[in-house]
């Protein structure tokens, strides 16, 4: 028996109006940032330490320059500071003139010498008081130095920025450095992005912190969770959508980038 007209007309409007029909969206996981490094510093590269695919942690020493003479100004910064014969002598200076002044001011009281030669020991007091405290500032500086040597040396070795994944390697051992010249290309891959663009129906229904699962398309299989980050408030009117980015968690680094993917905004994350 035919169905009837009536009821048939309802469940085609059901079906169009009802979000839970509508097929899951496509999107795209990408890399957090895409780093590309050059050198602070110009020299020769001594060691190139990383290659592509690598995985590296922030803080990883990726390249190394010459660093002789940085090393030997750290060196001599750091013996510098390590003395303090020019303060302990400044100190006893100021010790053996008070010590002096005060005997003067006892003679004096007795009107065994003259207030003039009192005079001459409070003025070669207040000298070494004064050499003490060049000698308290020469040690603060000594100090400076040799963190900036320190830190001089730090330079010539380029290291992570992030965790992530060495995507190109554009250096190479002999080579020179310079501030101009990519060096390597990193890829921050904890968190990843996810990027879809949906119909303005869902603009709505889709806010920042609501979670939702993302699934790889074959042959990738994986299905992971997601959070919404931004929510376009810019449409494009040509094709009737907004942007959405999620941000997904890849602690080990795990769940590749540059993958295509779906989510579905009609599933909410529980």
């Amino acid at each position: 028996m035919p169905a009837c007209p009536r009821i048939s007309a309802l469940l085609l409007g059901l079906m169009l109006a009802s979000p839970a029909l509508a097929e899951p969206h496509d999107c795209l996981i990408e890399p957090q940032a895409v780093i590309s490094l050059t050198s602070t510093e110009q020299g020769r590269i001594d060691e190139v330490l990383v290659r592509r695919g690598d995985r590296v942690r922030a803080g990883q020493p990726l390249i190394r320059l010459e660093d002789t003479i940085q090393s030997l100004q750290l060196e001599m910064a750091s013996a510098k500071a390590g003395t303090d014969v020019e303060l302990r002598a400044a100190a006893a200076r100021v010790a053996f003139r008070r010590e002096s002044l005060e005997r003067s001011e006892r003679l004096f009281a007795k009107e065994t010498v003259t207030e003039a030669s009192v005079e001459d020991k409070r003025i070669e007091l207040t000298l070494s008081e004064m050499a003490l405290e060049e000698a308290l500032l020469a040690r603060d500086m000594a100090q400076i130095e040799r963190r900036m040597a320190s830190a001089l040396l730090d330079r010539r070795t380029i290291t992570s920025p992030v965790d992530g994944i060495v995507l190109s390697v554009e250096a190479a051992a002999g080579e020179f450095a310079s501030d101009t010249e990519e060096m390597l290309v990193l890829a921050e891959m904890d968190p990843l992005l996810v990027e879809v663009f949906v119909p303005l129906d869902y603009f709505d229904r889709i806010a920042v912190g609501d979670s939702y699962q993302v699934a790889q398309v074959a042959p990738l299989d994986g299905l992971f969770e997601a959070t919404v980050r931004t929510v376009d408030r810019v449409f494009d009117a040509a094709s009737g959508t907004f942007g959405v980015q999620l941000e997904m968690a890849n602690p080990g680094t795990d769940i590749p980038a540059g993958t295509r993917c779906t989510v579905d905004f009609d599933q909410a994350s529980n």
